[in-house]
């Protein structure tokens, strides 16, 4: 059995205060996700792809 958590895949939507959200939101959920899960992917559109690469 692995010592990781569960394998999570994270997409981010675009569009204005989507992606201003998006952003706001990474910022808290990545640290979490980090330490407790295995981050398989990370994906989204527009604003919200700008959002994923820069996470």
């Amino acid at each position: 059995m692995s010592t990781q958590g569960p394998s999570v895949a994270i997409a981010c939507q675009g569009g204005g205060s989507h992606s201003a959200f998006t952003a706001g939101a990474l910022q808290r959920l990545l640290p979490a996700v980090d330490a407790e899960h295995n981050l398989v992917g990370l994906s989204g559109t527009s604003g919200g792809a700008l959002c994923a690469v820069t996470a």
